[in-house]
């Protein structure tokens, strides 16, 4: 009989387990690094959309109450009054500088003979719900997008930071070229600063009118900035109001291998003089930048402006002719189709082909000599912006009655020239002469 040898269960060498824990931390290490860029982009997709919400709200605000609304306080805790707030004095309407969350800048762009101030603090989404802080939302300002207190909080769960124009928010102040925020790159140059005297003469050169307005403007600035401290958090306010990271002084000192640029992030939680940069995100110290900040300039086209002094009326800089439904306007405002209107105030009315035949607005309705006739004349034509007119009886007049059952309804000329009465019949109003 034969017996046939005993088979050993074999395991796993150390070299096998080995190949197969690398395989495997290949594999995580893929997965891993597809969940980091997974977050990333979602982090930066809630971003985008803070700012798209904020952004579109503070707009909407402007464009109900020509004004922009005043920052909300950054350390007020969540479910706080404050909370989301904008702090404006009731008394004043001024808004209220919250501790040190403002900056003097060095300019004065609305020229009033003081520095401009910039207020800084969280989206004031409370008074864009319910501006009038009555507890209804009837008066909310609409954009489309739902705007709640989350919507306003950036990719890391923080509140955006809000930073706008002081005098922007002073409904007796407010005028579209007041901007006085300066963003700058990483080069520290001005993303949108537009100095349209360039040899410094106070005086409009060929070439230097860029808003096509025919007056020279001074330095354009943005109304205001939105601020995303990014992943580090260096200035940012969360929910309950502390700080994620206070900002601070300084930044290293430049080494050779890392080239310092113009401008480092510090500017965005410590904004000096209103500055804020808006440059590329920079992963190395002393230039080190992983914010994100969203601006809004308000740069006239050249073809309308605000009457200086007011807030509510407007007028158009063409120097030439605007045509509604025609490329050839012939005249200041020419319109090729049907003008509807209330009251139509002007004070001639031409003829659109004899535009020397014109009729003198105050001739129809006025209270002109030349629009009456003399008594005992009646008004057979107008001409020339007079009337024209004959006598009211010509040659003789038959005096008479009408019969019994005619009444008189008016007078006739005979074929003689002769004026007499004409008589009807009552009821059937047939002629009884």
């Amino acid at each position: 009989m034969l017996i046939e040898p005993c088979k050993k269960n074999r395991g796993f060498t150390t070299i096998e387990l080995a190949i197969v824990i690398v395989i495997f931390g290949m594999m995580m290490m893929g997965v891993m690094t597809a969940f980091q860029f997974y977050t990333i982009h979602q982090r930066e997709e809630r971003t985008e959309q803070a700012f798209k919400i904020s952004q579109a709200s503070v707009q909407a605000f402007l464009g109900n109450k020509r004004h922009y609304p005043c920052p909300a306080s950054p350390t007020a805790e969540q479910g706080s009054d404050e909370y989301g707030r904008e702090q404006r004095d009731a008394a004043t309407g001024k808004c209220l500088q919250i501790s040190d969350e403002f900056s003097t800048t060095t300019r004065d762009q609305d020229n009033r003979g003081d520095l401009d101030v910039v207020l800084v603090g969280s989206v004031p989404f409370k008074t864009m719900l319910d501006p009038d802080d009555d507890g209804s939302q009837e008066d909310k300002v609409t954009t489309g997008i739902p705007l709640t207190d989350a919507s306003t909080y950036d990719g890391y769960g923080r509140r955006l930071t809000y930073a706008v124009t002081e005098a922007l928010t002073d409904p007796a102040r407010y005028n579209d070229a007041s901007g006085t925020i300066l963003v700058v790159d990483e080069h520290n140059q001005p993303l949108v600063e537009v100095n349209e005297d360039l040899n410094d003469n106070q005086t409009l050169d060929p070439g230097e009118d860029v808003n096509n307005n025919n007056k020279l403007d001074p330095g354009l600035y943005a109304h205001f900035a939105l601020i995303s401290y990014g992943e580090n958090g260096r200035g940012a306010s969360m929910p309950n109001g502390t700080k994620v990271e206070d900002c601070p002084s300084s930044v290293p000192s430049a080494i050779p291998s890392v080239p310092q640029t113009g401008v480092h992030e510090i500017e965005n939680c410590n904004p000096t003089w209103g500055k804020y940069l808006s440059g590329l995100h920079y992963a190395s110290d002393p230039s080190y930048n992983d914010d994100t900040v969203k601006f809004l300039i308000s740069q006239t086209s050249g073809l309308w402006t605000y009457v200086p002094g007011t807030n509510n009326k407007i007028m158009n800089t063409n120097g030439g002719n605007v045509g509604f439904g025609t490329e050839a306007p012939s005249e200041k405002l020419d319109i090729n189709g049907r003008l509807h209107a209330d009251f139509l105030n002007a004070d001639k009315y031409c003829d659109i082909n004899e535009k020397n035949l014109c009729m003198n607005a105050a001739a129809l309705g006025g209270d002109l000599p030349t629009m009456k006739c003399a008594p005992g004349e009646v008004i057979t034509g107008i001409e020339d912006n007079r009337v024209h007119c004959t006598p009211a009886f010509d040659g003789s007049f038959t005096a008479g009655a009408c019969p019994a059952g005619c009444h008189g309804t008016g007078f006739q000329r005979t074929a003689a020239g002769h004026t007499s009465l004409i008589c009807r019949r009552d009821f059937t109003n047939g002629r009884c002469n």
